[in-house]
């Protein structure tokens, strides 16, 4: 498997491992702001308050414990040729293909908000394709979005028509779709677009809401994701809005 793959799985799994179960007690008590910087992004600047967990960082320390328990307790490997990765290419696979994954975390009225984050900046040589998408999202009327609602819809239900067992396992709900918006930032172009779902696992029922940001900055496009429970969308919303509203892209 190539590193670049392990690092998309890798994502993969925090996100599905990182399903969040959301409280909501109203806004957070308002206070000062720090700077979050982004290797290959840039910084915005975000509540004191919230917690920024680096997911490299998780899946490092779940590699070197990995490690240390091999050398303690060898055991035969069934495939020896198995590939594995140190520390050091996973950071430069993250580091290579500018993208990274965080846990956000918020202390609420003596409870917990979370959120999934992924963020990413498009390779150079798909700039191009990438300004042709944006602004294909950028202008597209209400109307044209419904179209793209129904296409998303029908190619799940064939999906789910080819394989009606499939259903059983896991199986996705569209819940809504949210209108395609335009954030203001004095030095970029941003697109939100997104929706909220249910995902059911073996018929264990897990709601999500996600908003992705597509910017183009100087015809350079960059990507922030935000997943989290459904029932605080409101909460991360805000602070997301807030948060590209004083970025400063690199």
């Amino acid at each position: 498997m190539r590193i670049e793959k392990y690092v998309v799985v890798c994502a993969v799994v925090m996100m599905v491992f990182g399903s969040m179960i959301g409280t909501t007690y109203g806004a957070p008590s308002e206070e000062g702001k720090k700077d979050w910087n982004i290797s290959f992004w840039g910084t915005m600047q975000v509540p004191d308050q919230l917690e920024i967990v680096d997911g490299k960082d998780v899946i490092l320390e779940m590699v070197k414990i990995d490690e240390k328990a091999k050398k303690e307790h060898p055991v035969k490997v069934a495939d020896p040729k198995a590939k594995t990765f140190s520390p050091q290419e996973i950071t430069e696979a993250f580091e290579k293909n500018n993208i990274g994954v965080y846990q956000f975390a918020l202390k609420n009225h003596g409870s917990y908000n979370t959120a999934f984050v992924f963020v990413g900046k498009l390779p150079a040589q798909y700039n191009v394709n990438g300004v042709t998408f944006f602004d294909t999202l950028k202008n597209m009327n209400r109307q044209k979005q419904e179209e793209v609602h129904k296409m998303i819809l029908k190619g799940i239900g064939d999906v789910y028509a080819k394989d009606p067992e499939l259903k059983n396992v896991f199986d996705v709900e569209i819940l809504e779709f949210y209108p395609f918006k335009q954030i203001d930032n004095e030095n970029a172009k941003i697109v939100s677009v997104g929706g909220s779902l249910a995902v059911r696992t073996f018929k264990l029922v897990q709601p999500f809401a996600f908003k992705t940001y597509i910017v183009n900055k100087n015809s350079e496009i960059y990507i922030f994701t935000i997943l989290d429970s459904g029932s605080d969308r409101k909460i991360w919303d805000k602070m997301t809005k807030e948060m590209l509203k004083t970025a400063q892209w690199k």
